[in-house]
């Protein structure tokens, strides 16, 4: 069953005004600046004035016949379920306003008159599951600190599956733009019919999509303002935030529209998955190490060695990739090993505090791993960042603890860099201009 996310405007309202059922004054009335579902919900008046309009609505329904084109929704849905052959999960997103949540209600009961409505699932509640909070366009502060970040809080809990599509039929026009982007960037078909036209415009994914690992590089600067506001006005990372990505307005440390997308994505979605860029740092690592082989380890390097560990017998392993249930899978990016197969385990992460987060979290696994269970002589640990050129690495909390957890464990640490040399005015990619060089690994002076 393919699910619909579906977001809702007020074409149900507008085509009975057309059709002289409804009244445009209390559309107006409810329409007003500055209200919304949360803030009316519980007012006696509105309260009134809802009820009627949703009986001047069912008024409609029935002059109209129940016909598809009763509002932008209901026709893009039933074209939708036409063209996929399926039933579908339909769920309901509305703006922060009054009229779009009693719209869902109003959709709903149509659908509930339908010949065919054993084809269509209808979700819809009064709550922040699909009432969008701050997603309105009277205020444009409002709309890119709260709505988008809402916006894709929802999303993300609709679209795990990949069998997700965006209708954005419905809807305040000024939100097109931001699902479109967000479609892309979550690789959803993005549905759209207008009104006039009978036709299904539907709109692919591009057959590319974004790197985390590259993104994570800017997260930092995009998600903490603080973090942003630390950057010196001449900054070379400030000038390509702002100039050349246009991620930060020209005139602030704001993330602009598309920078607070590309955080919000990058956020929820950089914490789960493999990227290309990453097992590239791991593959050019790896050869440097063949080619100059670290002092006394000169065994031929591994590279992404997989365990399976119990999960019930913390003292059982087995060898290789896992797909058993009671199994974990335990993947260490690259082995050093001496001739007495004493071992350095290598962590390869982008500099940022996601990159390190997960670098501590894994490192701790990977340790207590070994010692409950694989017992080979770990005697270091080294966790190789890369970063842009022009970034400074710091210590900070995330460094002191994987330090603390090796030095109660008597491993030896070290923390080796390398960086992405970044030149836009060449309009070469970070992949382009990583490849052009030979990795060259700096140690950090942890002690200084």
């Amino acid at each position: 069953m393919i699910k619909v996310i579906t977001t809702v405007g007020v074409s149900v309202f507008s085509n009975g005004i057309k059709a002289e059922k409804i009244d445009k004054k209390r559309i107006d009335t409810l329409s007003c600046q500055g209200l919304t579902y949360y803030s009316c919900k519980d007012d006696e008046y509105y309260h009134r004035e809802i009820e009627t309009l949703e009986n001047e609505t069912r008024e409609y329904f029935k002059k109209s016949n129940y016909s598809d084109s009763a509002s932008a929704e209901i026709k893009s849905l039933v074209k939708i379920q036409e063209q996929v052959g399926e039933k579908v999960e339909v769920h309901l997103i509305c703006t922060d306003t009054i009229l779009s949540p009693v719209a869902s209600k109003m959709i709903i009961e149509w659908f509930d008159q339908y010949s065919d409505k054993d084809k269509f699932v209808l979700m819809f509640d009064h709550t922040e599951n699909y009432i969008v909070k701050g997603l309105q366009i009277d205020n444009p502060e409002k709309f890119e600190q709260e709505g988008i970040d809402s916006l894709f809080k929802i999303l993300e809990r609709y679209t795990k599956e990949k069998a997700s599509v965006l209708n954005i039929s419905g809807g305040y026009k000024a939100i097109i733009p931001v699902l479109t982007i967000i479609g892309q960037l979550y690789q959803l078909p993005i549905y759209y019919t207008y009104e006039e036209s009978n036709a299904l415009i539907t709109i692919n994914p591009l057959p590319i999509n974004f790197d985390w690992n590259v993104g994570e590089l800017y997260a930092d600067y995009l998600l903490d303002k603080e973090v942003c506001e630390q950057l010196e006005e001449e900054s070379e990372l400030l000038r390509l935030l702002r100039d050349d990505y246009k991620l930060i307005k020209k005139d602030s440390r704001e993330t602009t529209l598309i920078g607070t997308l590309l955080a919000k994505y990058i956020d929820n979605k950089m914490l789960v998955g493999d990227t290309f860029f990453g097992h590239v740092a791991e593959y050019m690592i790896y050869e440097g190490f063949i080619l100059k082989p670290y002092p006394d380890y000169t065994r031929i390097p591994i590279l992404g060695k997989k365990y399976g560990w119990n999960k019930l017998d913390k003292e059982v392993w087995s060898l290789g990739s896992s797909n058993k249930e009671d199994e974990e899978e335990i993947e260490v990016d690259l082995i050093l090993s001496d001739e007495t197969n004493n071992q350095i385990w290598c962590e390869i992460k982008a500099y940022s505090k996601k990159g390190l987060q997960k670098a501590l979290n894994q490192i701790k696994k990977r340790m207590e791993f070994n010692e409950m269970a694989l017992k080979v002589s770990l005697k270091e640990i080294f966790l190789i960042v890369y970063k842009f050129d022009f970034q400074t690495i710091t210590k900070n909390q995330q460094l002191d603890n994987i330090i603390k957890i090796c030095s109660e464990k008597n491993i030896k640490f070290k923390l080796w860099y390398f960086d992405i040399p970044v030149h836009v005015e060449q309009q070469k990619s970070a992949y382009t201009q990583l490849f052009e060089q030979k990795v060259q690994l700096e140690l950090f002076n942890l002690s200084a």
